[in-house]
């Protein structure tokens, strides 16, 4: 597998993208829930010519053949809040056991807030709900199931961001 290979594979198909040194995917629509990272993630040898790069592990190394683009998603922390079962974020919901925030931003692109709950939890809104009170940011004391060296929220303890 190469770049140029699964390009000529993808003929016909808006992106292409390489994972894991050999696998080649291609589609029309890049979903929801995949946010961009840094491109140094991507750092397989290809197992067809080991001076190019094929993605890396659950890391997809994505290009366009007709130019089109996706978007970049920025977002700013707001704080933890307090939840409970009727949540704070009530459009949507995805739970994942590599989330982090970026993943949820991805996931949650098309609102205005998003926020990430007990270390796997996603909750998506383009309105905070009333009654649920900031609470000091070490309520937030999770980490994430994704990522240990970020935090996703806590026990009712939902780490709000908006979606810029």
């Amino acid at each position: 597998m190469t770049p140029t290979l699964c390009a000529a594979f993808c003929t016909g198909f808006k992106f292409y993208g390489l994972e894991y040194s050999s696998q080649c995917f291609c589609g029309n629509v890049f979903q929801d829930g995949y946010p961009k990272v840094e491109d140094g993630d991507c750092n397989y040898v290809c197992s067809g010519d080991n001076s190019e790069n094929c993605g890396g592990f659950w890391r997809l190394g994505l290009y366009s053949a007709t130019g089109a683009s996706v978007p970049t998603i920025n977002y700013n922390l707001l704080g933890c809040y307090v939840d409970d079962s009727n949540r704070a974020l009530r459009d949507k919901f995805h739970e994942d056991d590599k989330m982090t925030p970026l993943l949820c931003a991805g996931f949650c692109s098309h609102s205005k807030y998003f926020g990430v709950e007990y270390s796997s939890q996603c909750f998506c809104g383009n309105v905070l709900q009333g009654g649920y009170p900031k609470t000091p940011d070490g309520d937030c004391n999770y980490t994430c199931a994704g990522n240990s060296s970020e935090m996703c929220g806590g026990f009712w303890r939902l780490g709000l961001y908006q979606i810029q």
